[in-house]
């Protein structure tokens, strides 16, 4: 799972990839204006890029490279996660700057947390080669507190190690395995723990 990181709303752009949004008819999202504004418009025609959910324009600016999603006629919890889904895995440098977080949106800092994590989330555990995993490792959220981050990624947690225990092979998850990863993260929240064994 990548790592998301609150950082300076002033913070380094150039040299990294930016990922922003627009919404249909090409009008960019709250706080994407500018990097927008500084892609060709022959690339936007050319690639057939028209703003709508689900589209993805990975174009040159001046900072670098921008990933464009698209966040469709209206921008709604659910458009901005999948959107922020989309363009994490559209990344291909090590670290990002995410400025779909700048949408003023109740729960928006939560709606991009959750896409990055969740669009992010790949279950290599038996794969040898790198072949297929995602290139970027930190995506930085330009104005966001930390604490906003940590508190979305809980349930993301708790979802991507239920992913986890559902991709795992039956031979690989006895229950005494099973027992110590309840009993870990249960601990690291504060729980007292008691396994019962067969006897017991």
């Amino acid at each position: 799972m990548v790592e998301i990181k609150g950082v300076s709303s002033e913070t380094e752009l150039a040299d990294r990839t930016v990922i922003i949004g627009a919404m249909s008819s090409l009008t960019p999202a709250p706080g994407s204006e500018d990097i927008f504004g500084q892609i060709d418009q022959r690339l936007i025609d050319a690639s057939g890029f028209e703003g709508k959910a689900g589209q993805i324009l990975t174009a040159p600016v001046q900072a670098g490279i921008a990933v464009v999603v698209g966040l469709g006629d209206e921008i709604t919890f659910e458009s901005l996660r999948a959107a922020s889904g989309n363009a994490v895995r559209a990344v291909r440098t090590k670290s990002a700057v995410c400025l779909l977080a700048e949408v003023e949106l109740d729960g928006t800092v939560r709606a991009v947390v959750e896409g990055l994590s969740l669009g992010s989330y790949q279950y290599r555990a038996y794969k040898t080669k790198p072949d297929g995993e995602l290139k970027v490792k930190v995506v930085d959220l330009p104005g966001v507190d930390q604490d906003d981050i940590d508190k979305a990624l809980i349930g993301v947690e708790a979802t991507n190690l239920s992913r986890t225990w559902t991709s795992t092979p039956a031979m690989d998850k006895a229950p005494a395995g099973i027992a110590k990863v309840i009993k870990a993260e249960a601990e690291s929240a504060g729980l007292d723990v008691e396994i019962w064994d067969l006897a017991k």
